[in-house]
């Protein structure tokens, strides 16, 4: 009995991250345009040196009338099948952007059909089918004020 109140007396003073899973995006930037592929490392770069790609790479922030609102930014975050990100070619980009979590830039891609990269923690978000509803009409919005 001691063991276990003295596991969950660790658990609460450390606040271990694992326990509080619910992402709290600060901030959430959605580029204008952005690569439509490309592997891993390239995408990275993109995103670290959007000059040396310029004509490909916007970071013109396009979110600002709340093309996605962030309370629905967290609920996709929450809800989504996490795992490690690990090196290679992604397709089927569909917008590219970043999020603010914990006072950190968190750069991510959206690619279809389910997939969200966080390219800095290299985390992979798999959306359940209601995030991809919820998103995919942000994405015809998107698709509207990028033209």
């Amino acid at each position: 009995m001691k063991d276990k109140l003295l596991f969950i007396y660790v658990i609460f003073v450390l606040d271990i991250p694992v326990l509080s899973a619910q992402p709290n995006v600060e901030k959430l930037k959605i580029y204008k345009h952005f690569f439509k592929g490309g592997s891993t490392m390239r995408l990275v770069n993109a995103f670290k040196y959007p000059a040396s790609h310029a004509g490909i790479v916007d970071t013109t922030n396009i979110n600002l009338n709340s093309l996605i609102p962030i309370q629905d930014w967290n609920d996709i975050l929450y809800s989504a099948k996490k795992s490690k990100h690990h090196q290679m070619k992604i397709g089927g980009i569909v917008f590219a952007g970043e999020m603010k979590m914990a006072n950190k830039v968190h750069y991510f891609i959206v690619a279809r059909p389910d997939l969200i990269v966080d390219l800095t923690d290299r985390m992979n978000y798999r959306m359940d089918n209601k995030s991809k509803n919820l998103l995919g009409n942000s994405i015809t919005r998107w698709m509207d004020l990028r033209n």
